[in-house]
């Protein structure tokens, strides 16, 4: 899962599959060098496209990532989410 920086947990995000319907909000949970890892409902295959959205920040916060990582926890999934590029991470991580 590699190193984390400080996030707040309680920022509501929807990971939505390329051209698919978003899934429920689900809570942020920490930000990594490389990508961030929330929770999830379900779990996903490692190398699924998906977008990470932050409805609070209106519809311009949308993040284009790769699932890293998918470990099932006890009612939920953790979810690891790579950025596809650096201009990505950055614009994630300035939230």
């Amino acid at each position: 899962m590699g190193r984390f920086l400080p996030h707040p947990d309680d920022v509501p995000v929807e990971i939505t599959l390329r051209n698919q319907p978003s899934l429920p909000r689900q809570k942020l949970h920490s930000i990594s060098l490389g990508g961030v890892a929330c929770n999830s409902l379900r779990g996903f295959r490692r190398g699924t496209a998906i977008e990470l959205r932050i409805p609070l920040l209106g519809d311009a916060a949308r993040y284009p990532g790769i699932v890293a990582w998918s470990r099932k926890q006890a009612s939920d999934y953790r979810v690891g989410i790579a950025f596809i590029d650096e201009d990505t991470l950055f614009r994630a991580r300035m939230v």
